[in-house]
């Protein structure tokens, strides 16, 4: 969970400085586009993602903080034949 966190982080920054930039909506037209639109929308959908993202991993940190790094499961195969071995 700790490295996970921590791209989303760094995938979270990335979008936010990127979508920040009024002069970055080119980047964020479709080829496909009908409309002819400026990116505007995209650019800002892209904003609000990218702040969703830093929102979760700081939720993560926080989880981790609190409660720390969860066990993993039991490998239940190995556990068998570990049992009927004997």
């Amino acid at each position: 969970m700790g490295p996970m966190s921590g791209v989303l982080f760094l995938v979270g920054v990335i979008m936010v400085l990127v979508g920040r930039n009024r002069n970055n909506d080119f980047l964020f037209r479709g080829r496909l586009d009908l409309d002819d639109g400026d990116g505007e929308f995209n650019r800002i959908k892209s904003l609000i993602i990218g702040l969703s993202l830093i929102i979760i991993a700081v939720v993560m940190w926080v989880y981790l903080a609190v409660y720390g790094e969860p066990e993993p499961l039991p490998d239940y195969n190995s556990m068998m034949n570990r049992n009927s071995s004997q």
